[in-house]
């Protein structure tokens, strides 16, 4: 079977502990794209605070930030779904 997703989180994974990114970690998601692999990124990040990294690496696949997701778009980010859980006691 032959992968066709690969996600990552952004910190510590993607982002190395100083927020910055590995040039291993550009060459290895550039290889990624060009075995026609999809990378999307999942993290607890909100959108706002992880579009740098999107944009970055370029990631025109799912993104999945804080409880929600989105298909990013040409300077836009399309939300497919989102879901507040409230905290009860």
């Amino acid at each position: 079977m032959v992968a066709k997703l690969a996600v990552f989180d952004i910190d510590d994974t993607l982002l190395a502990s100083n927020k910055t990114f590995l040039k291993s970690t550009l060459t290895s998601i550039k290889k990624l794209k060009q075995q026609q692999i999809n990378v999307a990124i999942a993290t607890g990040r909100n959108l706002a605070m992880a579009k740098a990294v999107i944009h970055k690496l370029d990631l025109n696949d799912f993104v999945l930030c804080n409880g929600s997701a989105a298909l990013p778009t040409i300077n836009r980010f399309m939300n497919i779904r989102s879901r507040v859980i409230t905290w009860q006691h």
